[in-house]
């Protein structure tokens, strides 16, 4: 048996006789909004952990320096 995919709307299609779903999850302004905020949240979270560890090596290599 031959199996044919034809597309009849915008991510939909029919296959062997089934409706196939291919489109995007839709996703209202508010749920973008609320991504890109927990997205900027946890950017900033990373940056201060990164600039932590950052003066943490500065103090460790002046600390070093000066026992020597």
């Amino acid at each position: 048996m031959k199996s044919y995919k034809k597309q009849i709307d915008m991510g939909l299609s029919i296959e062997g006789g089934r409706l196939i779903n291919e489109r995007p999850d839709g996703m209202t302004g508010i749920q973008l909004a609320a991504k890109m905020k927990r997205a900027r949240k946890r950017s900033d979270k990373v940056d201060m952990i990164a600039e932590g560890n950052e003066m943490a090596r500065m103090r460790r290599d002046m600390r070093d320096m000066f026992k020597k």
